[in-house]
């Protein structure tokens, strides 16, 4: 799927390419210099863009291997983690779910604990005394 998303800003870019220089110069309807030039950097944009999206798809993206090295080496710390009796952290911004302590929930923005008497909708929501955001205590 790469390549084609490729193919489509090589196509236009070569398209114009061969469009502005094509044209006889000083002909009926030839085209001036400084607009052949102006064009061409324009179309240039576009083939660079292209070939760069297209020789990309074709090894698989650059930073492919990069991103895999960093997942494999967080799995290994993890259990490393683990191995010594210790709880991984959890990534609050992507689990976004409000954390539990002994006063009750926590306020994912502050960490401000919840009251008891806090009041909760029937849907879980509710709004932190401390900074005032709202949140749900179902995640």
């Amino acid at each position: 799927m790469a390549r084609l998303i490729g193919i489509v800003p090589l196509g236009i870019g070569l398209s114009a390419l061969m469009f502005a220089w094509s044209s006889e110069f000083g002909g009926g309807f030839g085209v001036p210099i400084f607009f052949r030039l102006f064009f061409s950097f324009i179309a240039l944009a576009f083939v660079m863009a292209g070939a760069g999206t297209l020789f990309a798809g074709l090894k698989g993206g650059a930073h492919s291997g990069l991103i895999n090295r960093a997942l494999d080496l967080q799995q290994q710390l993890q259990a490393e983690m683990r191995a010594r009796g210790m709880t991984p952290p959890i990534d609050q911004e992507t689990t976004n779910e409000p954390r539990m302590s002994s006063e009750g929930y926590l306020c994912p923005s502050c960490n401000a604990p919840i009251g008891s008497r806090a009041d909760v909708s029937p849907h879980g929501d509710v709004k932190c005394q401390h900074c005032g955001r709202w949140f749900n205590v179902h995640g």
